[in-house]
Order: structure tokens, then sequence, then C-alpha cells
């Protein structure tokens, strides 16, 4: 959630839309704790009903937060939205369209899964989301986060 927060500071949003990214990333992957051995394996080495169980985390993450007051529906909509691609590839909902705040968190949410959970080198899953996910993601916002990651001292 920190880097989340970091880049959407970096592109000079509103603090309110700041705070909403952050809760979003904070909160994204709560409905993949019901399956944590599916969670923590690498995205590669799923089974096809491990990998149908992960694509619902989104779905089951939204239905445990949407009673909570404190969770806005911008929020929720982020989390739904976290890991969906511009190229109609993602999950759950297949989107082509995402708005700002949802490919900010898309892509750091696929940045950090490729660094925490299949456990890749900093700068190689810069290189794999630049090189072997074109089109996935907005190359403008890309950019911008290869310059804070050099910031960060991370590659």
């Amino acid at each position: 959630s920190t880097r989340a927060m970091k880049f959407a500071q970096s592109l000079e949003l509103k603090k309110e839309t700041i705070h909403e990214i952050g809760i979003a990333a904070l909160l994204r992957d709560i409905g993949a704790t019901k399956y944590p051995s599916v969670y923590a394996t690498k995205t590669e080495e799923h089974s096809a009903e491990e990998e149908k169980i992960y694509r619902q985390h989104p779905n089951d993450t939204v239905k445990a937060l949407s009673d909570r007051e404190f969770i806005s529906e911008k929020i929720l909509k982020l989390i739904q939205t976290h890991e969906e691609t511009l190229a109609g590839t993602g999950f759950p909902g297949k989107l082509t369209f995402l708005t700002q705040e949802e490919q900010i968190l898309s892509l750091v949410s696929a940045y950090d899964r490729m660094v925490t959970i299949d456990r890749i080198h900093y700068f190689e899953a810069l290189k794999t989301l630049k090189i072997e996910q074109v089109g996935h993601y907005n190359l403008e916002l890309l950019e911008k986060l290869s310059k804070l990651l050099v910031v960060e001292g991370l590659i």
C-alpha cells in the first residue's frame, strides 16, 4: 500500500484520492486469505482449480468489505479492479477501460505480485511489465512508476 500511495503522490493526485488508493491497496487481497496456500504460490505454478480460486479474490474481498461503513464505493471499485488490465486479460471482469486510479492500483498490484509472490527481482519485474505485458498497462504510468522505483533505489 505504501508503494501505491507514493506512486499516487508522485503523480500529484488529490489527498483524498491518494488516501483511497492507499486503503484499497492495503485491503485488496483480504479475500485471498481464505486460501493462503493458493495466494502464496507463484501464479505460474497454480493448477487450473487454484487459478480459478485465485481469480475470485477481488470478488471475495469486495464481499467481505461491502458492509463496512468506512469503506466507500470508490474504494470497493478500486479493490474490484486491482487485477484488471487495459488489454482485457485481467480479472474478474476482463475490463478494457480503467480510471487513472484503477490503473495505478492495477499496475502497482501487478508489480508487487511479481516481486513478492513470484519472487522476481525488482528490475526484472519492471522489464516484464514493459516488454512481455506491453499493452496491459498505460505506458506513461509505467514510465512514471519506473522513475519512482529509481528514486526509491530499487532499480
